[in-house]
């Protein structure tokens, strides 16, 4: 072990800081405007550690339901608007993340883009059965424990992330040489420290995991994470290519990546997700504006 244990390292992240633009526009917030929830929900969509306080607060409400929500939607109109205002008030009153790197931001423009894909691919072949907005949420979230590994070291997670962005593999490879664990270890205990529902902790767990052994596990786990998975290495593929590309330049660096995974052709259908992609990449590119993670200039 090259540093303090995921444990340790958990004990003084207890719970994910803010940014200081979320934070403003929290605090922006009017319960009695007819957009109010509408409000919330964009700010979850846009920042994975505001969603984990809205799934994990309605997870474990005194009445939380029998089966999962997760949808962020859903969510918030189940919690009301008192308990998202409490909760608010809780939460803007924390220390903020400050981003000023570009491997910092690069954390939130990569879950986005993850959440985008998985939201596209939904629906779609082997994906058929997976709900679009569950899928969405999954993406985002999928590397809280990136997040906790930022919040506590953030100068070493620059160091680590900002050469070894070329695949998940060697992500992972570099962050066990840096920290002798890696994200997908320190995600799975920060989503249980942090009340998340157990299929979030599955797919966190899995999503590294070959797709051929993968169908070892539950239908719903498998698609969820396969799906998380797939949109996980394709937005790393994508990344290096212009923000305006346009799908005939996108097809051939999906299919480059389809072929070097071995993955059977019904998994991603190339041309339509081609198609989608530009869009997809749009809204990121909105949503770090927003956030105030725009990369300067």
């Amino acid at each position: 072990m090259l540093g303090p244990s995921p444990e340790a390292i958990l004990q003084r992240v207890r719970e994910l800081p803010l940014l200081p633009t979320v934070v403003m526009r929290m605090l922006a917030l009017d319960p009695e405007s007819p957009d109010f929830f509408d409000r919330v929900v964009g700010l979850a969509r846009e920042d994975p550690p505001f969603a984990v306080e809205i799934i994990s607060a309605v997870n474990s409400l005194d009445a939380a339901p029998l089966m999962p929500v997760l949808r962020l939607g859903d969510a918030v109109t189940r919690m009301g608007a008192n308990h998202v205002l409490e909760m608010v008030t809780e939460v803007t009153v924390r220390e903020s993340f400050v981003p000023n790197e570009p491997t910092h931001r690069h954390l939130w423009s990569h879950a986005l883009e993850v959440a985008g894909l998985a939201r596209a691919l939904a629906g779609w072949t082997v994906f058929k059965d997976a709900d679009s907005e569950a899928a969405y949420l999954c993406g985002l979230l999928h590397d809280i424990g990136r997040f906790v590994m930022f919040d506590d070291s953030p100068d070493e997670f620059g160091l680590v992330d900002g050469t070894h962005l070329d695949s998940p593999e060697s992500l992972i490879h570099a962050e066990r040489e840096a920290w002798g664990f890696d994200h997908v270890e320190l995600g799975l205990l920060a989503a249980k420290q942090m009340g998340l529902p157990e299929i979030l902790s599955t797919v966190i767990r899995l999503h590294h995991i070959p797709l051929s052994l993968l169908r070892r596990v539950g239908d719903i786990e498998f698609t969820l994470a396969a799906l998380v998975q797939v949109s996980d290495v394709l937005a790393l593929a994508i990344s290096d290519l212009p923000v305006d590309a346009h799908p005939p330049e996108i097809v051939p660096v999906l299919g480059a990546v389809a072929e070097s995974r071995d993955w059977p052709e019904e998994l991603v259908e190339l041309e339509p997700l081609a198609m989608l992609i530009p869009g997809i990449r749009a809204e990121v590119e909105r949503s770090m504006i927003d956030l105030g993670l725009a990369t300067p200039g």
